[in-house]
């Protein structure tokens, strides 16, 4: 499971255990003020207790913001690139084939820098690349 995807299951699991929480707490008060019988206030609290666990749980392994993900810089040498529209199609074709977090090409100096939270297979960058026609060189990470 990717980085992204796990601090997205996180965040979830505080929602749900927030969620909980208040259903939990709002229920325990109505059956209190509205006398019910002692069995079923008790049952209210169970879905306090576990979304307060749940929120808990979430939050002690929510990721910190301010500490940064290292991410993987390849930078890779595309041959062929001859205006800005090649430029695009070469971010496009990576961003449609990989899990990046950014990639820029500059058709000048024919370099594509790709940034990626995710370790990425090079043999399948240029072969991705070298499937639309353009020369893939040297691939450095």
């Amino acid at each position: 499971m990717s980085i992204r995807k796990y601090n997205n299951k996180i965040r979830e699991l505080v929602i749900v255990g927030i969620v909980l929480a208040v259903v939990g707490l709002v229920s325990f008060i109505l059956l209190l003020v509205f006398h019910a019988k002692w069995w079923l206030v008790l049952i209210s609290i169970v879905p306090f207790i576990v979304g307060v666990f749940l929120l808990i749980l979430g939050l002690k392994n929510l990721p910190n913001k301010t500490k940064k993900e290292e991410l993987n810089v390849y930078k890779v040498e595309v041959k062929g690139m001859g205006c800005g529209m090649c430029e695009a199609h070469i971010n496009d074709l990576i961003r449609k084939n990989f899990n990046v977090k950014s990639v820029k090409s500059n058709k000048n100096k024919n370099l594509t820098i790709i940034k990626s939270v995710d370790e990425l297979d090079i043999a399948k960058i240029r072969e991705t690349i070298s499937k639309e026609g353009y020369e893939v060189g040297n691939i450095e990470k």
